[in-house]
């Protein structure tokens, strides 16, 4: 913005005066912009993470989300997200209200009130925006953990990939810290660890129009 020419009341003119700023346009998340990318359901014995469950969210898209009022749950135990705004992607960490100040000041935390507990056997964990539309859920489970010292607790699951939704989708996080929160997860597909994969059991047409494939592991997304 430029200003030129502009009096007060004592008579006063500005000389030519520029102010630069940035402003950018908001959207409500989508199906396939907001993924859960972490899950520590099990935050005990504490190892070197804060010694409370939470669940980590990457916005995928190249969009400024807005995170008002979607819902985490954990099975049909919801909680609303107050009024945020995450940058194209970035990670974000969900935690109990009461909670978020048990993370370091670098991790970018939404306090949630009413924070679902999570299993640390097992649960159902899905994304709704505001509307009710699904973004993500996981079926996560304690089988995940290779590891049976971190099968104990302490140390997350990450997802392997933020695009392949039909590979083995989370595994035991190898950081020294035992988790990944707000920050890139330190495994991958692409990863020298070799994480077993989940091919297809059965594959066949059923006509010329449908293919049917059996997954010996669930598949949220084709």
């Amino acid at each position: 913005i430029r200003l030129f020419g502009i009096k007060d009341c004592l008579g006063n003119i500005n000389l030519l005066e520029q102010i630069n700023y940035e402003f950018w346009l908001s959207e409500i998340p989508k199906r396939g912009d907001l993924i859960i990318s972490e899950i520590l359901a099990d935050a005990f014995p504490v190892r070197r993470l804060p010694d409370t469950e939470y669940v980590e969210i990457y916005n995928k898209s190249d969009k400024f989300l807005f995170l008002g009022s979607t819902r985490i749950c954990r099975d049909n135990n919801c909680a609303e997200l107050p009024d945020f705004y995450l940058e194209p992607n970035s990670y974000a960490v969900l935690s109990d209200y009461f909670s978020a100040s048990k993370f370091d000041s670098n991790v970018l935390v939404i306090p949630v009130i009413n924070f679902p507990d999570l299993l640390s056997g097992g649960a159902s964990i899905y994304l709704r925006n505001q509307n009710g539309v699904l973004l993500d859920k996981v079926v996560y489970h304690s089988s995940w953990y290779q590891d049976a010292f971190k099968k104990e607790g302490g140390y997350s699951l990450e997802r392997l990939s933020i695009d392949n939704f039909c590979a083995k989708p989370f595994v035991e996080s190898m950081d020294f810290m035992g988790g990944t929160p707000g920050r890139e997860n330190s495994v991958s597909e692409n990863s020298s660890n070799d994480f077993s994969r989940e091919d297809p059991v059965i594959a066949y047409l059923m006509n010329s129009r449908l293919a049917v494939l059996e997954l010996n592991y669930p598949c949220y997304e084709l």
